[in-house]
């Protein structure tokens, strides 16, 4: 009986929140500026970090994306850019309402993600983080189902 009650004890200790993620709270998320995306990498204005934005979407094929190398994620998809400006380098989080594709490009080059996961938690569907030097880098979101995606960036 004894054996039973520790290895249940054990079980459920691991089973706690000590392995989920907290649930981010970015900035705005709840009323996001709205804004359309890009067509091409050429921009009129730039995300801030620490922000939120409902970006509208374009047909995948009428966008110029800013490298090659984006996943496309199948025919019949929205994918669109924007400008992102980080004035102090360090790692910041990319967080999507829906599911697709994101990537940061800086001087034509796509940098790696350090980290991502899907939260599913306050309408956020996945997080990916990268480390970023300051300056204007290109988010590229691509193979979207739907029209409109919420963004969110989180610098820590």
């Amino acid at each position: 009986m004894l054996r039973h009650l520790c290895a249940v004890t054990l079980l459920t200790g691991l089973s706690t929140p000590v392995f989920a993620q907290a649930c981010p709270q970015p900035e705005g998320w709840a009323k996001p500026a709205r804004h359309a995306s890009a067509k091409r990498p050429t921009f009129r204005f730039g995300l801030k970090p620490n922000s939120s934005a409902l970006l509208e979407l374009g047909p995948q094929r009428s966008i110029m994306l800013a490298t090659k190398e984006a996943k496309q994620g199948g025919k019949d998809r929205y994918a669109g850019l924007a400008a992102l400006d980080v004035a102090k380098g360090g790692r910041i989080d990319v967080l999507l309402s829906n599911r697709a594709y994101v990537d940061l490009v800086k001087d034509g080059q796509t940098l790696r993600s350090v980290d991502h996961g899907r939260l599913n938690c306050n309408g956020i569907f996945k997080r990916v983080s990268f480390d970023v030097q300051p300056g204007r880098h290109v988010m590229q979101i691509t193979g979207s189902q739907a029209k409109f995606v919420r963004v969110a960036t989180i610098t820590r």
